[in-house]
């Protein structure tokens, strides 16, 4: 039995994701994020399991920042997804209305003509479905209902 509520399979690599703008919104970080030297589409076809956790499923008591959240994750079997996952997520993901999930990643630095700014995937459904890049600083406690997508380990 699974022991995670939301378990998706989302396949990796394969076609490119140059459409990727002309099939959903993408906010401008995440088209910078998409074009970044850093991110990378897996060469070959593979299949990642995610599960869509909150910190409260984690056993978290308090809101908490996100060092402490991937913590928990990964005492508990998850990791950190490929940030290929974010956008092929928001393809094959059939996400309800209202819903955002923070894709637990390795952030990807964007460059802004003043300042570096790194950031995850952001896959929401309001106001359709669409993508955004966000910045999570250090310091921030997060909602015990956020949702996070992590990769099975």
């Amino acid at each position: 039995m699974e022991r995670w509520t939301q378990v998706l399979t989302v396949e990796l690599g394969g076609e490119a994701l140059e459409m990727a703008p002309a099939i959903f919104p993408l906010s401008c970080w995440a088209k910078l994020m998409l074009a970044s030297q850093n991110f990378k589409v897996s060469e070959t076809p593979t299949r990642v399991s995610v599960a869509i956790v909150t910190p409260r499923e984690l056993g978290l008591l308090s809101p908490s920042v996100y060092r402490e959240i991937l913590a928990r994750a990964k005492e508990q079997g998850l990791d950190i997804c490929p940030a290929e996952v974010g956008p092929r997520l928001r393809l094959q993901y059939d996400q309800p209305n209202k819903e955002e999930v923070v894709v637990a990643m390795e952030e990807i630095v964007i460059s802004l003509p003043s300042v570096e700014i790194p950031c995850r995937f952001l896959v929401k459904t309001e106001r359709g479905k669409w993508i955004e890049g966000i910045h999570i600083p250090e310091k921030t406690r997060l909602s015990l209902d956020t949702k996070f997508a992590f990769a099975i380990q």
